[in-house]
């Protein structure tokens, strides 16, 4: 794998959930059944990792726990799936039809409620910013129909303060490695490869490259972090099932890509 042999040192990657199979991947792509974590049966729709062993799922309305041959309804939700994202090893996830966001408690095995306020009622929580390292801010992409666009927001985990980060996109998802912040992705698919870096001194947004696939609504973006890179999965168009790996070098700021072995890749998580 020509793109990620600066990766081979290291030595877990993470989790990928390709069709039914849970594996763990290390830093060449190579890899092996994490066939010690059980999974819940039904339809996984994400994963988060809390350590190398240890996995939240969502899986239908639910969220598991899911360990060495152990697995623990942690959520029980109703019709709408719960979304989850992680900020280093504080887990998140937006429940009660996406409109409360919780953080785990890891101690009580519970989620408490944040005090997140949403606008009104035409206001959408569209995904949770993912990030590498603990923050005292969490970023969220939200979605507002009468406007038809999307917002991403920056919350103060202590205050609980939200502050409109004004993104010149309609972008889907926001993802923040060290201190810099990133969005991408298209909710109205108008521009899927956009790309967009928020330069955290002014508080103003760069276009960067785009991306050399696009990445809607309706095809998820999947986004492992490793020390200054995203190594994100895409769906091929009118493929046989095969996965592109897009690679972003932080500090060159370029794309690439290539080919990859994996199918049917349903989720991943960092560890």
């Amino acid at each position: 794998m020509g793109l990620l042999s600066c990766f081979r040192k290291v030595q877990h990657l993470g989790f990928v959930l390709s069709g039914d199979s849970l594996l763990r991947l290390r830093g060449d792509l190579s890899y092996s059944p994490a066939d010690d974590i059980i999974l819940p049966k039904g339809e996984i729709s994400a994963i988060a990792a809390l350590s190398p062993r240890k996995i939240v799922i969502v899986c239908g309305s639910d969220i598991f726990l899911c360990s060495k041959k152990k697995i623990v309804k942690i959520y029980e939700g109703g019709t709408i799936k719960p979304l989850i994202g992680c900020c280093g090893k504080t887990l998140f996830a937006a429940l009660n039809g996406r409109r409360q966001i919780h953080q785990y408690n890891v101690k009580d095995r519970k989620f408490e409620p944040l005090c997140i306020k949403f606008q009104d009622e035409d206001e959408k929580l569209f995904s949770i910013g993912n990030s590498n390292v603990d923050s005292k801010t969490l970023c969220l992409v939200v979605y507002k129909q009468n406007e038809a666009i999307s917002r991403v927001l920056e919350v103060d985990l202590n205050t609980f303060d939200r502050r409109d980060l004004n993104c010149p996109g309609d972008v889907m998802a926001v993802y923040q490695c060290g201190d810099r912040i990133f969005a991408t992705g298209s909710v109205s698919a108008q521009n899927t490869k956009q790309f967009y870096e928020l330069n955290c001194r002014t508080k103003t947004w760069v276009k960067r490259a785009d991306r050399t696939h696009g990445v809607t609504n309706q095809t998820t973006d999947k986004v492992l972090f490793v020390d200054g890179f995203f190594i994100s999965f895409v769906e091929k168009a009118a493929s046989s099932g095969k996965e592109v790996i897009e690679v972003y070098d932080v500090k060159k700021e370029v794309w690439n890509s290539q080919d990859s072995e994996f199918s049917r890749i349903r989720a991943v998580a960092c560890c």
